[in-house]
């Protein structure tokens, strides 16, 4: 019997209560030059009719019980044989529009990396308010300049789980360890094996992001109670790896930070008013550099109006990540099959 040949890329998309955003998802999919019979949905036990829109989008979808964004993922690779039948999959978040070029741009990755196991894109955050205007000066700075850095020093921290792609043959090996964020989790793996991680920035996807506060603090809690759980599953710092280098230099510049905030008011009174004075301006015209940068690069004038109030969410980030610790430290590993999204607008 003859094998017949693999095709090249399956999408996969995991979705819970996305009824909102589902067909936009999926219709820039499609614009991007995917073909129907290459896009999946994996309905994680929705209870807001998001399976029956995606269907009328004409794509293929399995629903299942509930069991978080790993399993959904896990279910719909194993339902749909996609592992069996792809050489690649790419994982995005249902509240997603990717760009035109998105697939093209994966594709000369994928031609000019032939052996690299994972590749990572790049996402922008929507206009909205002043908190969305943060988030998109943050991705320009994390999401942009840190993860260039690292994929030239091959230390990619985390491919953002809403715009991520594998190469099947390797996914199938990645183990489940039921931490908050798994898309950590797997890179991690990644390079403890030694394959070979990569940021291709041309691969644009844009994503809905908090607009309230509420929503912020629940996902940054979220992400920074992963970020410690795979500190600790994975024993960073022990391993002589680059991403241990990466991950612990963010770890230890968040509690630096956090010191500095704490000691502000001893700091003011005791060594000097003009360290404060001088350090602020420091941290402030640099902030406003990368601010400048995303508001030509992407035509956004609503990042400079909103920049007097980007120190707000900057400090609930940090204080978030410290307690993120803390709440580790009292629980071996936090777990939860729960989905956390902001609401979609």
């Amino acid at each position: 019997c003859q094998v017949s040949e693999k095709r090249q890329l399956a999408i996969l998309i995991p979705a819970y209560n996305e009824r909102q955003v589902i067909a936009r998802c999926v219709q820039s999919v499609l614009d991007a030059g995917m073909a129907l019979e290459d896009v999946y949905v994996s309905d994680d036990g929705s209870r807001d009719g998001t399976a029956d829109h995606a269907r009328q989008c004409g794509v293929s979808v399995v629903t299942h019980p509930n069991m978080g964004k790993a399993g959904a993922i896990r279910t719909g690779v194993e339902h749909f044989a996609i592992c069996e039948r792809y050489e690649w999959v790419s994982i995005l978040d249902a509240d997603c529009e990717v760009a035109p070029s998105y697939f093209s741009a994966l594709q000369d990755a994928i031609t000019r990396h032939p052996s690299v196991a994972l590749i990572s894109g790049v996402e922008f955050s929507p206009r909205r308010n002043w908190l969305t205007a943060w988030r998109a000066v943050e991705h320009a700075i994390f999401g942009g300049v840190y993860r260039e850095a690292q994929h030239l020093t091959n230390s990619i921290i985390v491919v953002p789980g809403l715009c991520s792609t594998f190469r099947c043959a390797i996914f199938t090996t990645l183990q489940d360890h039921g931490t908050m964020i798994e898309d950590m989790d797997w890179t991690i793996q990644l390079h403890r094996r030694g394959e070979h991680v990569i940021f291709e920035p041309r691969a644009h996807v844009c994503a809905q992001q908090p607009a309230t506060i509420h929503d912020f603090l629940t996902q940054v809690q979220r992400w920074h109670v992963g970020t410690w759980q795979n500190i600790r599953l994975h024993r960073i710092g022990s391993h002589c790896q680059p991403v241990d280098v990466a991950l612990s230099s963010m770890a230890i510049e968040a509690v630096v930070y956090a010191i500095a905030l704490v000691m502000l008011p001893a700091i003011w009174y005791g060594w000097g008013r003009q360290y404060v004075l001088w350090g602020f301006v420091i941290d402030q015209t640099l902030l406003g550099a990368y601010t400048g940068l995303v508001a030509i690069r992407e035509r956004r004038m609503d990042v400079i109006r909103a920049f007097p109030l980007f120190s707000l969410p900057r400090v609930l980030n940090i204080g978030s990540f410290v307690w993120a610790f803390f709440a580790t430290r009292r629980s071996s590993m936090v777990t939860s099959g729960a989905w956390v999204s902001p609401a979609r607008y």
